[in-house]
């Protein structure tokens, strides 16, 4: 099984993010807890090279995003829904961005659609909180925002 380079991982979260809603990151400081509810989107992939992967961030925070990525204004009846695809969005992208750091360009990876939802911050530890990789990040020094991956485990 390949080895996964939690480094290698922050980085191509922290691209991404830079890259899709023009905010810098930095790692968050240890006991950083989320404050309110949250999206999280959760994909899986396989058959052959099996794993799953999680990413998490508020609501609010969220919906920022989508406003920021669909030049939407922040009282747009559609933003609620559109913070569920936008933070589908951005766990496809890193996913994509990802899987070839870690298996190689030349493998075929199926990757499942993200089924997002919202739960609470207590919700979201009890589920992923024991995942193998995890990166957590601050967003403009205020913005939680989660990435999770574990290998050769696909539920």
């Amino acid at each position: 099984m390949p080895e996964v380079d939690d480094g290698q991982l922050e980085e191509v979260l922290a691209d991404v993010l830079e890259e899709v809603s023009f905010a810098f990151s930095e790692p968050a400081p240890p006991g950083t807890r989320f404050q309110g509810d949250l999206l999280v989107a959760k994909l899986t992939y396989g058959p052959e090279h099996k794993g799953q992967m999680v990413h998490a961030m508020t609501k609010e925070y969220g919906e920022e995003i989508a406003a920021s990525m669909l030049c939407l204004e922040p009282d747009d009846p559609l933003l609620e829904q559109q913070a569920f695809d936008a933070v589908g969005e951005i766990l496809n992208i890193v996913i994509g961005a990802w899987i070839p750091h870690i298996y190689g360009s030349s493998d075929l990876i199926p990757i499942g659609t993200p089924v997002v939802q919202t739960m609470t911050p207590d919700e979201y530890e009890a589920e992923f909180g024991n995942m193998e990789h995890r990166i957590v990040l601050l967003l403009d020094e205020m913005h939680r925002v989660d990435l999770a991956t574990t290998l050769g485990k696909a539920p």
